[in-house]
C-alpha cells in the first residue's frame, strides 16, 4: 500500500526500509526487558510472570517526549515512518495522535484493494506538493487538505460502486460505461460535478500511466458559464449614477453599494469589515482572502462620512465593525438581509445580482485575468464570468448597439 511509486513493494520490501525505526525504538525499551521472548531476568521467560504486553498486569506506553525525538530523529519525508508510528498506535505502544486532514486520508486509502492503492497515493503526493508550493507563494487562493479529503471521498464512492457492481481489479479496467452507469441517477448538477472530480482524476492517471485512456470524454461542464443575461451599457450608467451622484441622505447606502459594484465585495465580507481594515494613508480597505479594496476619490468621500455618521449613531457605544447593527446589544455587523435591503433601494438590484454584472463587464473589457489580480476571483471562477454563451453574447451585442 504505501508504495508511492511504480515499483512493487512486497512486505519484506516495507519491513527492510522500516528496520531503522525498530532499532531506534530499541534504545527506549526498559533496562532488562528485551523484543520477544520478554524476559525480565535470565532463563525467567515472560509465560511465568505473564508480562505479556496488553495484560492487566504490565504495559508499556511510548511518552511524547519519545515521539519527539523520533520526529527529529526522521525526516517528515520518509514515507515509512507515519506507517511506523500507526503501528505502534495499532499495538497499544503509543498513545493515538490528534487525526488530521491527511491522516484521514491515508486511512481511506488503506480501505482500498491494493491494486487501487497505488495511484491514489500518487495523487496524494501530488496534492501535497501543490499545497505545500501556494505556502511558499503566499497565495491568496490556498489549497487545504479538507479539500483533498473531500475529493478522495468522491473516488471512494466510485471505488464502492464498481466494486458492489463489477469485478473489475484496477483502474484501468474501468470502462466509459462503468462510469455512465454511474451517474445516470443523479439529478444532473451534482452528476456534472462528480463526472468532472472523475475525469481529473481519470486524466491525472493517464499522465502518470496508471491507465493507457480516459474513460470520459473532454465536455464542458454546463455549471461553468454563468447563466445570467449581462446588463446593458445603459443600465450600468444607471447604477453609476446611483452610486456616484445619488441621494444625498443616503451616503452609508451608496458607500455599500461601492464596495459590491465597484469592488466585488460579497455580503459575507462586507459583514467582516472592521476599523482596522481600513488604511487612509494608502487609500485602501484589506480584505481578507483576496487583494484589498483600493479607493478612489469619491469612494473616500463617502467613507468619511460614513464613518461620522456611524459614531453618531453609535451614540457612544463601543463597536469596532464598520457596519454595525446599531439596535443589537451585542458588537454585531448588520445582516445579510440588510444589506440586500440597501442595496436594492440605491440600484434596484440584489448584492449578488450587482456583483455578477459587474464581474461580467470588467471580464468583457479587461479579460478574466483582470479579476483574478483585482478581485481575488480563482483562474475557474473567472474564466465562468468570461463564458456567457452564445445567446446571453448576442443579446449584450444588441443592447450596446
Amino acid at each position: 500500500m504505501f508504495s508511492l511509486n511504480r515499483k512493487i513493494q512486497t512486505y519484506s520490501d516495507i519491513l527492510s526500509d522500516s528496520e531503522k525505526f525498530f532499532i531506534f525504538l530499541q534504545d527506549y525499551i526498559p533496562d532488562g526487558l528485551q523484543m520477544y521472548p520478554f524476559t525480565v531476568r535470565e532463563y525467567e521467560q515472560t509465560q511465568k510472570y505473564k508480562l505479556i504486553h496488553g495484560n492487566k498486569y504490565f504495559n508499556i506506553l511510548l511518552s511524547q517526549e519519545w515521539l519527539s525525538d523520533f520526529e527529529k530523529e526522521f525526516s517528515s519525508k520518509d514515507s515509512y515512518k507515519d506507517i511506523f508510528l500507526f503501528y505502534l498506535e495499532s499495538l497499544g505502544l503509543l498513545k493515538q495522535r490528534p487525526v488530521d486532514e491527511k491522516v484521514k486520508i491515508l486511512q481511506k486509502v488503506n480501505l482500498f484493494e491494493s491494486s487501487f492503492q497505488q495511484s491514489i497515493l500518487k495523487l496524494i503526493v501530488f496534492e501535497s506538493q501543490k499545497i505545500e508550493n501556494l505556502k511558499q507563494k503566499n497565495a491568496s487562493q490556498k489549497k487545504s487538505w479538507t479539500t483533498v479529503n473531500k475529493y478522495i471521498d468522491e473516488i471512494k464512492a466510485f471505488y464502492y460502486w464498481i466494486k458492489k457492481d463489477t469485478t473489475i481489479s484496477s483502474w484501468s479496467e474501468v470502462t466509459e460505461d462503468m462510469v455512465n452507469k454511474y451517474l445516470l441517477g443523479m439529478k444532473f448538477t451534482n452528476g456534472q460535478i462528480k463526472k468532472r472530480t472523475l475525469f481529473n482524476f481519470f486524466t491525472f492517471l493517464k499522465k502518470h500511466g496508471f491507465v493507457f485512456v480516459v474513460p470520459i470524454e473532454q465536455f464542458v461542464a454546463r455549471d461553468s458559464m454563468i447563466e445570467v443575461t449581462p446588463l446593458s451599457l445603459n443600465q450600468h450608467k444607471t447604477i453609476f449614477k446611483a452610486i456616484e451622484n445619488g441621494n444625498e441622505n443616503l451616503v452609508v447606502e451608496r458607500f455599500l453599494c461601492s464596495l459590491v459594484y465597484f469592488h466585488g465585495l460579497t455580503s459575507s465580507q462586507i459583514k467582516s469589515l472592521e476599523l482596522e481594515n481600513i488604511n487612509l494613508v494608502e487609500k485602501n480597505i484589506h480584505v481578507n482572502g483576496r487583494p484589498p479594496a483600493y479607493l478612489s476619490d469619491s469612494d473616500l468621500i463617502l467613507l468619511k462620512e460614513v464613518l461620522v455618521r456611524r459614531e453618531k449613531l453609535l451614540n457612544r457605544k463601543k463597536s469596532s465593525r464598520l457596519f454595525p447593527a446599531f439596535k443589537s446589544i451585542k458588537d454585531i455587523s448588520i445582516s445579510n438581509l440588510s444589506i440586500s435591503d440597501i442595496v436594492k433601494k440605491v440600484t434596484g438590484y440584489t448584492p449578488r445580482r450587482l456583483r455578477i454584472a459587474a464581474f461580467q463587464y470588467c471580464s468583457a473589457k479587461f479579460g478574466a485575468q483582470y479579476l483574478q489580480e483585482c478581485f481575488g476571483l480563482s483562474l475557474t471562477q473567472s474564466a465562468r464570468y468570461a463564458r456567457i454563451g452564445e445567446e446571453l453574447l448576442e443579446l449584450q451585442v444588441l443592447d450596446d448597439l
